[in-house]
């Protein structure tokens, strides 16, 4: 993935979403791979307003068992481990990624 590509971040505690580059959210506090974390690996994935104590990560660092967890965090957990590639791009009006690929 090249580093000007926009994807949508999706905080997973208040769910807040943007379409950002790698480098922009890690300027704007999102925590988010590849600065923050690992693609495909379990960690937070939140906005700049948001604390870790309500992540999937959290959860699951309680009670060290997928199926303890609440089908919010099970979901989450199923889109982190699909990382990078069901990660949304964001698109042009005629279907194309903005970087012109």
């Amino acid at each position: 993935m090249a580093k000007e590509e926009k994807y949508l971040h999706i905080c997973e505690v208040c769910g807040k979403e943007e379409y950002l580059t790698e480098k922009e959210a890690y300027e704007q506090g999102w925590d988010y791979p590849p600065y923050i974390g690992t693609y495909g690996v379990l960690s937070p994935r939140t906005c700049p307003g948001c604390t870790i104590d309500n992540t999937a990560w959290f959860d699951y660092m309680k009670h060290h068992s997928f199926a303890q967890l609440s089908e919010k965090h099970r979901e989450t957990v199923r889109r982190i481990l699909g990382e990078p590639d069901n990660l949304i791009f964001l698109k042009d009006k005629k279907g194309k990624k903005k970087n012109g690929t």
